[in-house]
């Protein structure tokens, strides 16, 4: 049979094991192939990183300027600065003509910009060829800088815009230009993720007092909202969410503090959240606001023991997903009696820090297990940064205590599917996995995981617990 007549999902198991070179150059010397090969599985998804070679980049630009097929099947565009290419200079020919070919993806839909900042200072043609780009939905900006977003502020009709500012830019600086992109998007936006070392959100109040009372402030199918961001203490108003985004229901609060969840205009919009990642206060100022109804995956930021202990009086029993990450010493014990008030949790994310080293580990980790043994839990993360250990003990350590832990969680809590341990850079996932014998009698035992699958796991029991019907 010839190759070319296949169907797609077929090629691409046949050339899942090749690596690209090899693929690029069967595609390049088989005409039959051409076709189908070159679109389908070589420039759909171009990933440029920090260790490709500056001829790499020549190379790509070549074909997509010579070859108008491969140009209109880049679909999704990655690129990060080549190592050894000092951002302070003109950019060199290869990145030129990368820059150049841009203007030929007539049809991406996706693109990744890393070092954003650095591309504008190197004066490459890369940022305001892709400004002229008619069909693109989705942007990520990394590092950005106040001169990159004025090339960038026109594109329009994104369904998903990710941002984030150089450290060394003035947040207040960057606002009009991230105002321009967004209200162009109006209508087609659905993800806004906003990530700065602070920036302020004055055209998110009610249109009466917004110094933007003309536009129409208002995003109606934005469903995540993730603002990783610090508002200025000096505000006069705090920001309309509801009035801005009445559909979100997955939103990451402002860093700094708990006022706009405490303003009353806010409340609509607390009472549909389903997801939210913010800090202590906020969680309990959310229900006490006459929130929380509608949550189900709660990431809670910065706790400390005395405000977890407080805040198992506001988690509401609809809560399936808790990841709880704290700055301290935070005592395992914190996670007793979750059972009583969150009875239908799935998914428990502990990340820890210990800062005692004359603590015994194996003795904490004990009394966490304990702590959450009366949980119906399906996953089950621990993240523990040992501060003052060596890694030669916290690796050794883990080598001897993984397999322990997982079968002690394993035994006491028999609904639980996954577990994933983690110590700083290490980590080790498992899967239980049942048998039956002859006899018909069932076992079970915990497998070690790759990490591409325990990945995989975290995300497929994360979406889960976000789900209206997951049980």
């Amino acid at each position: 049979m010839m190759l070319d007549v296949l169907p797609y999902d077929v090629l691409a198991a046949v050339f899942a094991h090749l690596r690209p070179q090899s693929l690029l150059a069967a595609a390049c010397s088989c005409r039959a192939l051409r076709a189908v090969v070159t679109p389908k599985l070589l420039f759909a998804r171009v990933i440029f990183s920090e260790s490709t070679a500056p001829h790499q980049l020549a190379s790509f630009a070549g074909h997509v300027r010579a070859d108008p097929l491969a140009a209109h099947a880049v679909r999704h565009l990655e690129f990060c600065l080549p190592k050894g290419v000092h951002p302070a200079k003109n950019a060199p020919p290869p990145l030129v003509l990368f820059g150049d070919a841009m203007a030929a993806l007539r049809e991406l839909r996706s693109i990744v910009l890393s070092g954003v900042d650095h591309l504008f200072r190197m004066k490459m043609p890369l940022l305001a060829s892709l400004a002229s780009q008619k069909h693109l939905q989705s942007i990520t900006l990394r590092d950005c800088s106040v001169e990159s977003l004025i090339f960038l502020r026109h594109i329009v009709n994104l369904r998903y815009i990710s941002i984030s500012m150089s450290p060394t830019e003035t947040p207040v600086c960057s606002q009009p230009y991230i105002k321009d992109l967004l209200l162009g998007s109006r209508s087609t936006l659905q993800v806004l993720r906003l990530d700065s070392v602070g920036i302020d959100l004055d055209f998110l109040s009610s249109p009466s007092s917004s110094r933007y009372s003309g536009q129409d402030l208002v995003w109606p199918r934005v469903h995540t909202l993730d603002l990783a961001v610090y508002l200025p203490k000096a505000r006069a108003r705090e920001p309309n969410f509801a009035h801005a985004f009445p559909a979100a229901r997955r939103f990451s609060s402002p860093l700094s503090d708990d006022d706009w969840a405490a303003a009353p205009h806010n409340a609509p919009f607390i009472a549909h959240i389903a997801s939210i990642e913010t800090t202590c206060r906020v969680m309990n100022a959310t229900i006490t606001s006459g929130g929380g109804g509608a949550l189900r995956r709660v990431v809670i930021r910065n706790a400390t023991t005395c405000e977890v202990l407080d805040m198992r009086d506001y988690i509401p029993r609809s809560l399936r997903h808790l990841t709880l990450t704290t700055g301290n010493d935070l005592s395992p014990v914190c996670f007793a009696q979750l059972a009583d008030v969150a009875p239908d949790l799935r998914f428990l994310h502990a990340i820890l820090f210990s800062k005692d080293v004359n603590a015994n580990p194996m003795k904490r980790f004990h009394t966490l297990v304990d702590s959450i043994s009366t949980l119906r839990l399906e996953y089950v993360a621990v993240t523990w940064y040992m501060l003052g250990y060596t890694a030669n003990f916290i690796k050794e350590h883990h080598a001897r205590c993984a397999g322990p832990y997982v079968e002690q969680l394993g035994r006491l809590i028999p609904t639980l599917r996954i577990v994933s341990l983690r110590w700083f850079s290490l980590r080790k996932d498992y899967r239980r996995v049942e048998e039956v014998d002859a006899h018909g009698a069932v076992t079970s035992r915990f497998v070690e995981l790759p990490l591409e699958e325990g990945l995989e796991a975290e995300s497929y029991y994360d979406s889960r617990c976000d789900s209206e019907s997951c049980y």
